[in-house]
């Protein structure tokens, strides 16, 4: 079931869309397929760092994967580095700010970060898609980290039938002072399959069942 799409609802699509064109637009290479999950990296012209997707499918509702991703407590059991992570200022049900801390394995500084989070679902596809775009000035710096001041993450739920949910995940992130061989594979390919398999875990341990969000229309 479809509902009417509103102007503002219409331009915040509009901004997704536009912000994850670039990923779209990669010349992507698999990196890894296994366990029912692919990893690519791709060049950035004009960057020293690659973009990396990632996907899979799994049998979930479009809510659950809305409420894991919203859930940002629960960021270090599923999201490889991730050490903590909370929503410090909301726009709106589909819209916020959120700061996010990294931890780096020794010797690399950890990675802080403040991105502007933006979710939003076509009305004809029902696919959910939320952009994270890495914003300054709107929190201070932890001590003892790097501020990653320039990038773009994002998410993309694509109902496929039968109750089966591709899930596809882009990032292009300038990570921010030196980074090592081993840790620059780690955060292209390591990390998002990681990632991707305790998402996996997680949803399918019922946690997010029950979740509902009236912006969400399931198929």
């Amino acid at each position: 079931m479809t509902r009417p799409i509103g102007a503002s609802a219409a331009l915040a699509l509009s901004l997704v869309a536009a912000q994850l064109s670039w990923a779209d637009e990669m010349d992507w290479e698999t990196k890894r397929d296994r366990d029912g999950i692919q990893v690519f990296t791709s060049a950035v012209a004009g960057s020293p760092y690659d973009a990396v997707r990632s996907t899979m499918t799994i049998a979930s509702s479009l809510s659950a994967l809305v409420a894991l991703v919203l859930d940002t407590e629960a960021c270090p059991e599923w999201a490889d580095l991730c050490a903590e992570s909370n929503v410090f200022e909301t726009v709106s049900e589909t819209e916020f700010y959120v700061y996010t801390l990294n931890d780096v394995p020794w010797p690399v500084s950890d990675r802080d970060a403040t991105t502007h989070v933006v979710w939003t679902q076509d009305p004809e596809t029902l696919e959910v898609t939320m952009t994270a775009t890495l914003v300054t000035g709107k929190r201070p710096k932890r001590r003892r980290t790097v501020r990653l001041a320039e990038g773009t993450t994002g998410w993309s739920f694509q109902p496929l039938g039968n109750g089966e949910v591709r899930i596809t995940s882009s990032a292009h992130l300038e990570p921010g002072g030196a980074v090592p061989g081993w840790l620059s594979n780690r955060l292209l390919v390591d990390s998002p399959f990681t990632t991707m398999q305790r998402m996996r875990d997680l949803i399918t341990s019922g946690r997010y069942d029950d979740a509902q969000f009236d912006w969400v229309s399931e198929p």
